[in-house]
């Protein structure tokens, strides 16, 4: 089995180092390639911090362990990972598995999920749980499950592109395009693996420019306020919480 790292690594240089530090311990079972371009919807709010110090690493620090790199500036972040998703399907991968610059898998965790998919062959695509830090690397919520390894060929179906973010087309042999939410998936159990995810962390600048992009990008939906009195992010819990009828999650604490 051949296993494509999908990596969307921008804006977090200083996370790049521990997120990868496992990895390689796997060059024989994955073949990795990458996107790190700034998103243009972050343009709109006029957030113009610059990133290049990603991409400049992942091209020379970690050339051996990247194939390819894509970096284009500015890009839109629902087709980012077109461009190292078709370098990784000529390959011949079996599946792609996402990884973002936020995301901290352990050995073990990686070993586990291999070992994970390898046991459910049947299965089309993957969620993943995450601990979804905030405001700093101490305190965490439950929950976030997004979907982030897919099968390049399942049954007659062929992994195609994505069209939004996380979420990918296939194309069956009349080119067909069929959403890959209609296919077998499952949730890999939080015994399996549980993953750090620190992408709400950051300084007052970053996490106020974060939650303006997620109300511009989910229009209007967030489910994080900045809360300028205590200069930290909170729960929204009337405007997302309440307003849409989802629980409101515990606070865990490390």
């Amino acid at each position: 089995m051949k296993i494509g790292i999908l990596c969307n690594f921008y804006g977090f240089p200083h996370y790049l180092d521990n997120v990868l530090k496992d990895w390689p311990d796997f060059k024989s079972e994955c073949i990795f390639a990458a996107s790190s371009c700034k998103f243009d919807q972050y343009l709109n709010i006029n957030y113009l911090k610059e990133d290049q110090e990603t991409s400049f690493r992942l091209t020379t620090q970690y050339s051996d362990l990247f194939e390819y790199v894509y970096k284009d500036g500015i890009s839109n972040d629902s087709i980012v990972r077109n461009k190292p998703l078709e370098y990784l399907l000529s390959k011949g991968v079996d599946y792609i598995w996402l990884l973002d610059e936020d995301e901290f898998y352990s050995k073990n965790e990686i070993k586990n999920i291999i070992e994970y998919i390898k046991s459910e062959p049947f299965i089309t695509w993957f969620k993943i749980n995450f601990k979804n830090y905030f405001n700093d690397e101490s305190h965490w919520i439950d929950g976030f499950c997004p979907p982030r390894i897919f099968k390049a060929k399942s049954n007659n179906l062929s992994l195609s592109k994505f069209y939004y973010e996380n979420d990918i087309l296939y194309i069956d042999k009349d080119n067909k395009e069929i959403d890959y939410k209609n296919l077998s998936h499952l949730q890999i159990p939080r015994q399996v693996a549980h993953i750090k995810h620190y992408s709400w962390n950051g300084n007052e600048e970053f996490l106020k420019n974060k939650v303006k992009y997620q109300l511009l990008r989910y229009n209007g939906i967030c489910s994080y306020i900045w809360n300028e009195d205590h200069k930290k992010l909170e729960l929204n819990i009337n405007d997302y919480y309440n307003k849409y009828n989802i629980k409101i999650p515990t606070i865990y604490t490390d």
